[in-house]
């Protein structure tokens, strides 16, 4: 909660005052290829095949769809947008269930609020090159593990052999703080979107979450 509350007092006072300038609405979509990497400081075996390895770094690759709607001064040039912005990424690999199970795919969402400047800010935009940075709020059905509570369940193991350690206790999804910023290139008809991204979890102490994505945007004008 005092997550959202900060994202929250951030787009009032930076994105409030553009929005509310703005005469125009439009949608645009982007998709593409989708990387996320996940860095823990400690990897956890479990020495049980039914469940997850998590190894010190990881990498899953995946797809993404990012349809955006953009907000703009209709009497502009269009070359600079407030936008919302819905990515969704389907990813793929040795992912972790609530449970500490494998699964194969995973999702994760994300609805975010951007500055856009130059190539792809709009429909448009002339400009060759172009960029843009935005903050958001991200959740996933991944989850990550809590070092601390692992620890509690490892040394229960360990004062009592007997039970059976209960490792959903020790997971929680990937959710919280989403930043992001990256570069657009205009290509024919479309344009090009690289950019990194990355989910603050603050309450995982020693587990990193960074992406990458490539995307197309369709209907930019000529």
């Amino acid at each position: 909660m005092k997550k959202l509350s900060v994202l929250l007092l951030f787009i009032t006072i930076v994105f409030l005052p553009t929005l509310q300038a703005q005469t125009s609405i439009e949608v645009m979509h982007e998709a593409g290829v989708s990387n996320l990497f996940l860095r823990y400081e400690y990897g956890v075996n479990t020495q049980n095949t039914n469940l997850a390895e998590v190894k010190d770094a990881q990498y899953f690759p995946g797809i993404s769809y990012s349809p955006r709607f953009n907000f703009f001064e209709e009497d502009g040039e269009g070359s600079s947008s407030f936008s919302i912005n819905l990515n969704n990424d389907f990813l793929f690999g040795n992912l972790l269930s609530s449970s500490f199970e494998k699964k194969s795919w995973a999702f994760m969402s994300t609805l975010s609020f951007n500055l856009n400047l130059g190539a792809g800010a709009t429909k448009n935009s002339f400009e060759q090159f172009g960029g843009f940075v935005g903050i958001g709020y991200s959740y996933s059905n991944i989850h990550l593990i809590n070092n601390s509570l692992l620890n509690r369940i490892t040394e229960s193991v360990i004062a009592d052999p007997t039970i059976t350690p209960d490792y959903s206790k020790a997971t929680v999804p990937l959710q919280g703080i989403y930043l992001h910023l990256g570069g657009r290139m205009k290509v024919g008809s479309g344009v090009v979107t690289l950019e990194g991204y990355s989910t603050l979890t603050p309450e995982l102490n020693g587990v990193y979450t960074i992406g990458i994505r490539a995307l197309y945007g369709f209907g930019i004008g000529l």
